[in-house]
């Protein structure tokens, strides 16, 4: 029989660790190291938790030496270094104190003197049309969710003697990944602890709804880092004695305590805010389970056994498509979980002043009025290393502090292997102004605070700070972050009313509003107020309609087309008019559409061709900068008769997008669309270009055989690090491999007679420059005769400016257009130079 690595019994009376030797009985008390790990969370002082934790990591030690598995061994070594981890905390840490679950029913003397408000409900009177809308958006990803009614009856929950437990169908989409380690749907006494983490052990924790200890939430194998920072700030906030939100919205539910119960029948329902109004979801507990440590739903390290996270996700996720949810970002994630008013701070906006936004965020928090969480844009592999931030991640802001006028905010990364920003706070000036010039209520001068030298527990002394949870200051998140999304709780307001209204988006009559700034065609609403000076907050909430939001990563984006993924509000103060045009409002939501756009209107040749290249000159006008959803180039002199080009382009590279082109003029004007690159030519796919680490310049020899016209164009293809450490696709271990870098370089080629000093130049991209080769470089036509070698021969260089940063490979497509199919040769490339 194979020992129990988790279960150690000893009879020898000199060995104390795992038992308590009983003289009168002569039998060991048999210890478990998950019953240890439970009395070190209810120990009554400092030293006894220590006693517990040393002996629950010697326990683990022990166990190593009879692990008989690599499996065994990786998951008791984890457990054993959590272990130590929790034994050098108590030690060193003088303010411990025993962890004591929040509780609705205990004294109020420990939880903040906090008025229940009511939340405000719509009084007005649907109309026929506002009911068949919500009743149509009842049906989503091919279940019902119908409106809510009130909290089930706890028979809905009970199970009869001969009846099988629920069992929700058909179970929820996995990613690739997800497939890769997945081992099966388990039922949550199966599921929880993850068994992965105990293998050959029966544990005695069970799925429990109320945590033992401090909850430390984590995503791992699910790109859903926006719920779990949602469900981290919600829980950062009952840990202050206020109210849960969360779990109250799961059922069976004990009222008092505000948590969820455990279902008889393994029926589940979750209250959520969707597509208009609460409505009801109901689940399983079965959850996926892994084969590896990795976890694919969301995992408490602190408390493994902790279901109500789990079942919340999954209910979430199952509205919004499956585990292979593409991501959301928090704000929108904890509108649908709690209700709570989204408010989306853009923190690039020009508006923003850092000292107004801290006031109000900090306000609110204190009065556990608003959840806060935040969201990084894209950022650089590079950046990524250097400052310890994630990015295109969502973060939860667990705690707001000020000190010595410093506004410093405590924030988690919901990733299992995320990591902590490395940066450290800068000093405010002398006149108690931010680095951005906000001036702030003292003109104290605090020394310069490095996180890297001071303990994790600066600011908080009775909390010690798990992984991936650091302290930053509020100009670090100016700088480091795109977004901040506060949910306000709605039982600040007094009065609410909701309208709700189809739109119809694919008429050709909007498609053109909406690319010309125009607004006749888009829903108007009329706002009257009856007392002034009272705050009013605008939501407009676009219904879910199935997994609109998965885009495929074969097919170029696509931001204006069928279903817009970004709607906004405009607001203007004109008397109650109807609006024909976007300018003039007083407000306007800070997204229309992520698609910018730019045009320009240049000078042609008698025989109109594509634009290969531009310079200043060339160019009659242009739009400016790039705009969103729309651009105008406005001439303000005549325009001379002749023949012209327009070139419309985006911002970024690969966006795709339906576009309308109007031109408004005094005299009468024809136009058409220009062939593409190559068109009614021969295509030929050169073999791609490789730059190795410290190669600035590649050459390949070209033979003309006949007279031969041709262009070429080079695209950026790829960039790849060094090899580095990275966990193992089979999801054990880690193995090296390159890293792919966003980052390219600027590209020139070039056709050259020859080498050296007195080599000619046939042609070169872009006016003899370097340019993004993201899209690609193009060379003008040239015609090549075989005459033309003599004595030196022709080369095709590829030359970059210089290498992106820890590349150590770059590659490039070429590709040549020609008349003729065999005219030309082209040889191997190679290193060059000068």
């Amino acid at each position: 029989m194979q020992s129990d690595p988790f279960n150690i019994a000893e009879l020898d009376a000199q060995s104390q660790v795992g038992q308590e030797y009983n003289p009168s009985k002569s039998v060991p008390r048999v210890y478990n190291i998950q019953e240890l790990e439970a009395e070190i969370a209810q120990a009554t002082d400092k030293d006894a938790a220590l006693q517990l934790a040393v002996r629950a990591a010697e326990l683990a030690m022990r166990c190593l030496q009879l692990a008989s598995s690599s499996d065994q061994k990786a998951a008791v070594s984890k457990r054993c270094k959590l272990l130590l981890e929790q034994a050098e905390e108590i030690k060193n840490d003088p303010h411990w104190q025993p962890f004591k679950p929040i509780r609705q029913q205990s004294s109020s003397a420990c939880l903040p003197l906090v008025k229940k408000l009511n939340d405000p409900i719509s009084a007005r009177k649907f109309t026929t049309s506002e009911k068949i809308v919500l009743l149509k958006a009842s049906k989503l990803n091919d279940y019902i969710f119908p409106q809510w009614e009130g909290p089930p009856d706890p028979s809905y929950f009970e199970i009869k003697p001969d009846q099988k437990p629920f069992l929700d169908a058909p179970e929820l989409g996995l990613s690739e990944f997800q497939r890769s380690i997945f081992k099966g749907w388990k039922r949550a006494s199966e599921a929880l602890p993850p068994p992965a983490w105990y293998p050959d052990a029966s544990p005695t924790m069970v799925p429990s709804m109320d945590p033992t200890s401090e909850t430390d939430l984590v995503q791992d194998a699910a790109t859903d880092c926006s719920v779990v920072a949602s469900l981290c700030a919600d829980s950062a906030r009952a840990s202050r004695g206020y109210a849960r939100i969360i779990p109250s919205k799961i059922y069976p539910c004990d009222a008092s305590s505000g948590l969820p119960q455990s279902s008889p029948n393994g029926k589940y329902v979750v209250q959520l805010n969707l597509n208009g109004c609460w409505r009801k979801v109901e689940i399983d507990d079965r959850l996926p389970v892994s084969r590896t440590q990795r976890t694919i739903h969301v995992i408490d390290r602190r408390n493994p056994a902790l279901l109500w996270p789990a079942l919340v996700e999954k209910a979430f996720l199952k509205v919004r498509g499956g585990y292979d949810f593409p991501g959301s970002n928090s704000g929108t994630d904890l509108w649908m979980l709690t209700g709570w008013i989204p408010q989306h701070i853009f923190l690039q906006c020009d508006e923003i002043v850092t000292a107004q936004l801290w006031k109000q965020m900090f306000s609110g928090f204190a009065n556990g009025d608003v959840l806060i969480t935040m969201g990084t844009g894209k950022i650089s592999n590079h950046l990524e290393r250097e400052i310890g931030l994630a990015g295109e991640h969502d973060y939860a802001v667990l705690d707001l502090r000020e000190k010595d006028e410093q506004c410093l905010l405590l924030v988690k990364n919901p990733w299992c292997e995320g990591t902590s920003w490395k940066g450290s706070i800068p000093p405010l000036s002398e006149d108690g102004h931010g680095e951005n010039g906000d001036a702030f209520e003292s003109s104290k001068t605090p020394d310069l605070i490095d996180f890297k030298s001071e303990p994790p527990n600066l600011f908080t002394p009775e909390n010690d700070l798990r992984p991936g949870t650091f302290w930053i200051d509020l100009q670090n998140v100016m700088q480091h972050f795109e977004s901040i999304y506060l949910n306000w709780y709605p039982g600040m307001f007094n009065h609410r009313q909701d309208i709700h209204f189809s739109w119809d988006l694919s008429s050709d009559e909007l498609n053109c509003g909406r690319a010309t700034g125009c607004l006749i065609y888009n829903p108007q609403f009329l706002l009257t107020t009856s007392a002034g000076g009272e705050t009013a907050y605008l939501l407009l909430s676009r219904h879910f309609r199935g997994n609109e939001a998965r885009p495929s990563s074969q097919e170029p984006q696509s931001l204006l087309e069928s279903k817009p993924q970004y709607i906004s509000l405009y607001a203007f103060k004109n008397g109650g008019k109807r609006v024909y045009l976007r300018d003039g409002s007083i407000h306007r939501g800070p997204a229309t559409t992520d698609l910018h756009i730019h045009l320009k209107l240049l000078h042609s040749g008698q025989k109109p061709s594509r634009v290969k290249s531009v310079v200043r000159q060339d160019i009659i006008v242009e739009s400016g900068d790039y705009r969103q959803g729309s651009a105008l180039a406005e001439l303000s002199s005549e325009l001379d008769a002749g023949t012209y080009a327009i070139i419309c382009s985006t911002f970024d590279a690969g966006q795709v997008g339906n576009f309308t082109i109007r031109i408004d003029s005094m005299a009468q004007t024809s136009i058409r669309k220009l062939p593409q690159e190559g068109a009614g030519r021969l295509r030929k796919k050169l073999a791609d270009a490789s730059f190795r680490e410290g190669t600035l310049k590649v050459a390949a020899p070209i033979v003309p055989k006949r007279h031969t016209r041709l262009a070429l164009t080079a695209k950026h293809k790829g960039a790849f690090s060094k090899p580095k450490k990275t966990p193992a696709r089979s999801g054990e271990g880690y193995e090296y491999l390159p890293e792919a870098l966003k980052s390219h370089s600027l590209l020139q080629m070039t056709l050259e007679i020859g080498r050296g000093p007195m080599r000619h130049i046939l042609m070169a991209s872009s006016n003899g420059q370097h340019a993004d080769a993201v899209n690609g470089v193009s060379t003008e036509d040239v015609d090549l005769f075989p005459e033309m070698k003599g004595a030196r021969e022709i080369w095709l260089v590829l030359d970059r400016m210089s290498a992106p940063y820890d590349a150590v490979e770059e590659w490039f497509e070429v590709e040549m257009f020609s008349d003729t199919f065999d005219g030309i040769s082209v040889g191997v490339w190679r290193s060059w130079d000068d």
